[in-house]
């Protein structure tokens, strides 16, 4: 299982990481991949209220942090994976670049 963290001010050097989801899988490029908005929403379930079906759902994706919602109160999906995102594959942290992942200390 991969866990997944997103930093909570992507643009800015705050570090503040949110755990966001998990993913079964022992493969850092297809958690990277499950935890990407493509056609749908990774974070919402097997449909998306007012959309249909969701071709980005997977059965293997646990997401773990509240989904956000608008000054509207709609409710929204996570944002995808993105460059200095950290995944975490038996115990060991990899921070997403701009080509694969690197390992943190």
């Amino acid at each position: 299982m991969i866990k997944v963290f997103f930093r909570d001010e992507p643009f800015s050097d705050n570090e503040a990481l949110t755990h966001v989801a998990n993913v079964e899988t022992d493969d850092l490029e297809d958690a990277w991949e499950k935890t990407n908005n493509i056609e749908g929403s990774w974070s919402f379930g097997k449909y998306i209220p007012g959309y249909g079906d969701n071709p980005d759902y997977s059965p293997l994706v646990e997401v773990v942090a509240p989904l956000p919602v608008n000054d509207m109160g709609e409710t929204r999906g996570h944002r995808s994976a993105m460059v200095g995102d950290i995944f975490v594959k038996d115990g060991v942290k990899f921070k997403v670049a701009p080509m694969g992942f690197e390992e943190v200390a």
